[in-house]
């Protein structure tokens, strides 16, 4: 997760209280709830496309009152927040008749090392990804700009769905700090199964399962085209990887629970229109269709199809084609955060480019735009940040106090009344006033031209303010800005992060080795805000450099010689290091062995001082 502060210059620290906007949607949305047609139990699976509640596959769910599961080891998915949840990312969704989720479960497709990149993807943990060229399910990239931002031996988290060859086709690929992360995660379809060997392949990689490993549900008995999710806390061997869980996905539906379900048509028997879907077997013989019929049906197509379940099977009512830009539109809806200009916000987390010529703005303009502003963004992803096309200021009645920042316009004495960020707001009796130094201040202060932070609610689209702290000064001063570097091109001096460009020159100061300074590495930026660009005073690399201790963890690769090898993407030289346990020694280093590398980091490369081999 990023994070950002900012002040106005001349004043202090800029904390701004947040309202989180999760819940339900309000009557801002023009997304279709997940209102069933019958009394039973709901089921979603898909993408997720929106926030404010979370939006699957375009339909939006009540997740105020959902627990939040992550599978990392599938066999005990871990308890989570509501953070955790983000743009492209797979998940399934228990719930009500309302519409309300119960339970939100993420599960990613694949996680581990690049071991290769083709045209237009790459290959990890023995698994073929590819990114999606389709401009109705574009793939959303997190700490990295792009394909391009990716190179071999990078650890990264991949959400999407398999084609008819096995192949991913992503819907979600974040880039990992890969120097603590060392397993491996693969969901998939069994194939060529060996029950004495212990040994199946799943889409071309090889696991091997014993008695060691944790296979669930208790009694599971594998068999050829299964959905399994496999984990492992070791390297993969070859092409072979030593599971130590593996879980049978199995869907429990009751009859005539309620499901939606997006995805990719496997499996298709044309003459029946039946088909399979993530592994649930689809009925579609009755279904209405939409932006499409019945004979475009094929292998490979995405859908979303609605229904009932009944006797195992999904019987679809509707069935509709994901084929154009409509289908891509994401959602967000929340608070303004991060914001470093129109250029550069987020909102529920995600960033968003506000930037360009053409968008509608309603209820407002992009001046209103400010850290605190409650809005809602409609528009299109671009790689990891969201280009509106139309962009809401929401002034609904919701009783949430929220923080706004702006400058003071139209004041009318009398009545209290004004303008702020082209918003209408009033003073009331109750208003207090202080001045960011945290001084007394009074209502005789307020005037047109203040720049001004104000605490309040919407009522009746009027913002009634409850506290007022004047903050006087107008050049904004960015105080440290977090993420992943992308698109990085030192010869020219410059980078992004989050959206924004990040220029630096030879007055900028770093923390750590400008030469680390590379694509996906953690930084933190402080500098000036200038014409949508930020000019770095200081850029904190997050890899130690000088005097001060590294450490990497993760597999050889690219060994030349024990002076010249890499770990987790790395350069070391391990000429000089110590090596634990004692029977190990520096001849035993290799490309594939799993080693953890301590030491300072010097002109971008790790001199180790300790080598311990897993």
């Amino acid at each position: 997760m990023t994070h950002l502060s900012a002040r106005w210059l001349s004043a202090t620290t800029l904390a701004l209280s947040l309202a989180a906007c999760g819940g339900g949607s309000g009557s801002d949305s023009a997304i279709p709830s997940a209102v069933p047609a019958t009394s039973g139990q709901q089921f979603a699976s898909g993408t997720i496309t929106g926030f404010g509640s979370v939006i699957v596959e375009g339909v939006r769910y009540d997740d105020s009152g959902a627990s939040i599961k992550v599978e990392d080891d599938a066999s005990s998915p871990r308890a989570s927040s509501l953070s955790a949840l983000k743009l492209g990312m797979q998940v399934e969704i228990r719930g009500d008749d309302s519409g309300r989720a119960s339970s939100v479960t993420v599960s990613s497709e694949v996680s581990g090392r690049i071991t290769a990149l083709t045209s237009g993807g790459f290959i990890v943990s023995g698994q073929t990804v590819q990114v999606s060229t389709e401009v109705s399910s574009p793939t959303v990239f997190e700490d990295v700009g792009g394909l391009a931002g990716l190179a071999v031996n990078d650890f990264v988290e991949v959400h999407g769905k398999r084609d008819t060859a096995g192949t991913i086709i992503a819907s979600r690929i974040e880039l990992k700090d890969g120097s603590s992360l060392a397993s491996v995660r693969v969901v998939g379809p069994v194939a060529a199964l060996n029950l004495s060997a212990k040994t199946f392949s799943l889409s071309g990689l090889t696991v091997a399962y014993g008695g060691t490993t944790r296979v669930l549900p208790a009694g599971a008995v594998l068999e050829n085209g299964q959905r399994v999710a496999v984990w492992s806390d070791t390297a993969i061997v070859g092409n072979t990887l030593t599971a130590k869980s593996l879980v049978v996905k199995r869907h429990q539906f009751g009859s005539n629970d309620l499901a939606r379900v997006g995805g990719l048509v496997r499996d298709l028997d044309f003459a029946a229109k039946t088909f399979k879907i993530d592994g649930i077997d689809v009925d579609a013989s009755t279904a209405t269709y939409e932006k499409g019929t019945a004979g475009d049906l094929a292998n490979g197509r995405k859908l979303r199809v609605r229904g009932t379940f009944a006797d195992g099977r999904l019987k679809a009512s509707e069935v509709r084609f994901v084929k154009d830009r409509d289908d891509a539109q994401a959602e967000l809806t929340g608070v303004v955060t991060d914001f470093a200009g129109i250029g550069s916000f987020k909102v529920r987390g995600v960033p968003v480019d506000a930037s360009a010529q053409g968008i509608e703005f309603k209820n407002g303009s992009a001046q209103n735009l400010a850290n605190g502003v409650l809005v809602k963004v409609e528009g299109t992803v671009d790689g990891s940040v969201i280009k509106p096309r139309e962009l809401s200021f929401i002034t609904s009645d919701d009783s949430r106090s929220r923080w706004l920042l702006g400058e003071v316009s139209g004041y009318d004495v009398g009545s209290g009344r004004f303008n702020l960020m082209r918003l209408d707001a009033r003073l009331t009796d109750a208003t207090t006033f202080r001045n960011g130094d945290t001084t007394a201040a009074t209502r005789a202060d307020f005037g047109n031209g203040d720049r001004v932070q104000l605490r309040g609610a919407f009522s009746g689209g009027v913002f009634l303010v409850n506290e007022v702290v004047f903050r006087p000064g107008v050049q904004w001063v960015i105080d440290g800005v977090e993420g992943g570097a992308y698109e990085v091109n030192l010869a020219a001096g410059v980078f992004k992060l989050n959206g924004t460009v990040v220029r630096i020159g030879p007055t900028t100061v770093f923390e750590g080795s400008r030469d680390n300074l590379r694509n996906g590495v953690k930084v933190e930026v402080y500098g000036t805000l200038v014409a949508g660009e930020l000019l770095a005073s200081k850029v904190a690399v997050k890899l130690p450099d000088g005097k001060d201790a590294g450490r990497v963890k993760g597999m050889v690769s690219d060994f030349v010689s024990v002076a010249d090898f890499r770990v987790a993407g790395q350069k070391v030289d391990a000429s000089r290091a110590r090596f634990d346990p004692s029977s190990t020694n520096a001849s035993m280093l290799a490309d594939g062995r799993f080693a953890e590398i301590t030491g300072p980091v010097v002109a971008g490369v790790l001199q180790a001082t300790k080598v311990e081999l897993k």
